[in-house]
């Protein structure tokens, strides 16, 4: 999966997600964070398409694509069994 975000060009959202926007952003920071969503979105859709229903329950209440491969990494990555 991994290299799928990095061909993707999507691997820096999942791994350190996206920041809320500030309320006083210029133009340019408002381009940034629509890009840095779009991305987000992407990565998200990858994860989803490559679950099997079992895992896909384990994430469905993600609201981001860091947030679901967090659960996912803790899952089966050594956390609490």
């Amino acid at each position: 999966m991994k290299s799928l975000f990095g061909f993707q060009d999507t691997l820096e959202v999942v791994t350190n997600g996206v920041v809320a926007l500030p309320a006083n952003a210029n133009a340019e920071a408002r381009n940034n964070h629509r890009n840095l969503k779009k991305k987000d979105c992407k990565a998200m859709y990858a994860i989803q398409a490559a679950l099997d229903s079992a895992n896909f329950d384990k994430i469905s209440h993600a609201e981001t694509s860091k947030e679901a491969w967090d659960i996912l990494v803790k899952y089966y990555d050594g956390g609490e069994k």
